[in-house]
């Protein structure tokens, strides 16, 4: 089945881009092709499961935090925690690479100290920074993928998400579980915490960040303000002076996963029951999804300009929710397995990766296994790219001819 499914998703794949060129190929106004060409990324999505890929051998894929992609490597991370572990494929060929061992896994059921919990790529792509159950964060030089370094961040419970500002070298890493959740600001070419930050009024913990290239800020989920369970809020915290600046509150959202998307300054958070665009410069709501709601991550990809949701909290189960960054607008839901919360995309080939539980329905899955989509063009759409070539061609023998009897 994995094999049949990278040949088909191959062909379509090149037999779009293929038929996306043939009108400019064939002479068609610069115009026309200029548009074809910025329109591509924009085509309605239809994006379906191409590949699975089982993770390596050991307890089911029960337990997992979230993923990250690093699209310079081309390299996705798991945090496996029912392994104790995070796994690694190559996302260009979807192919397994390996494992990281040495984390405190899930003990006794309780996440709140369990690990891994947040990674993502530092330091050139050089080093991972994989959040641990200990209130620690352990520093892999990816060169030999082992733990050199253990970052403490003082907490009592597990250093949980994180994100990296590579503008001025600073991770945020949260201690959300401790009875007073704070952030922790890192500096990634001394591995030493400079600065801890709480945020005011939030009353039930802290969730993921995420760093808005545009105005080199960090923006935190605030699952709970001012002792209210169903409002929650969005902290914005400035790494150069190491400080909240704004806390915008978010009535009727509870916040755990976000995104930055820095071409128009728009945030997606997956609160509870919905995923909710926030703008990043007042906080003020510009659009609301309630077909996909308990996104634990939400993943923002500049190479098709789309927000990705693993929403495990939809109304009809879990579903992989893609929203279109220029329109605002929801683009489509896919079903995917229980629990499927962690999603990141390649932004260089666009295949997004969702960890998928245990399960008899997806190929290569029972005992857990990565689902790569992609998009696949509709045969609407073949057909029209097929007729622009016609024309295209049409016009060029036309031209050919007249220019013969001049």
């Amino acid at each position: 089945m994995k094999t049949q499914l990278i040949k088909l998703s191959s062909y379509m794949n090149f037999k779009h881009l293929l038929l996306l060129a043939l009108p400019c190929t064939f002479g068609l106004v610069v115009s026309t092709c200029t548009n074809q060409a910025a329109n591509a990324a924009s085509l309605t999505a239809n994006s379906q499961l191409i590949d699975t890929i089982p993770v390596p051998p050991g307890n089911p894929l029960q337990s997992f935090d979230v993923s990250f992609v690093d699209s310079k490597t081309g390299i996705y991370y798991l945090s496996d925690r029912a392994n104790s572990r995070v796994d690694l494929i190559n996302t260009r060929t979807d192919q397994l690479i390996g494992s990281i061992p040495g984390f405190s896994g899930f003990p006794g059921g309780d996440k709140t100290i369990g690990g891994p919990n947040g990674i993502f790529t530092v330091n050139n792509s050089s080093q991972l920074f994989a959040d641990n159950g200990d209130s620690t964060v352990k520093v892999v030089d990816l060169t030999s993928d082992t733990i050199i370094n253990s970052i403490s961040t003082g907490g009592q419970k597990r250093a949980d998400e994180g994100a990296y500002d590579p503008q001025d070298g600073i991770a945020l890493v949260i201690n959300g579980a401790d009875s007073s959740p704070f952030g922790s600001l890192i500096s990634t070419s001394s591995g030493t915490v400079t600065q801890k930050i709480q945020v005011p009024g939030a009353t039930g913990g802290l969730e993921a960040p995420t760093w808005d290239s545009a105005n080199d800020q960090f923006y935190l989920s605030v699952p709970e303000l001012n002792g209210s369970s169903t409002d929650g809020g969005v902290a914005q915290i400035d790494p150069k002076t190491r400080k909240v600046v704004n806390v915008f509150s978010l009535r009727g959202c509870s916040p755990a996963g976000i995104a930055a998307n820095p071409t128009n300054q728009h945030l997606l958070l997956g609160c509870d029951s919905k995923g909710l665009l926030v703008n990043a410069t007042n906080g003020s709501i510009i659009a609301s999804f309630p077909e996909v709601g308990g996104a634990d991550q939400v993943w923002y990809n500049p190479g098709d300009n789309r927000f990705y949701l693993g929403a495990a909290g939809s109304p009809n189960g879990s579903v992989l929710g893609i929203i279109d960054g220029s329109t605002d607008t929801l683009l489509q839901t896919i079903p995917t397995a229980p629990g499927a919360k962690a999603v990141s995309v390649d932004s260089v080939n666009n295949r997004i990766f969702v960890a998928l539980t245990p399960n008899f329905t997806t190929p290569n899955c029972t005992n857990g296994c990565i689902g790569v989509y992609a998009d696949v063009p509709e045969p609407s759409e073949i057909l029209g790219t097929l007729a622009l070539g016609a024309i295209g061609a049409g016009y060029l023998v036309k031209r050919q001819f007249n220019k013969a009897e001049l």
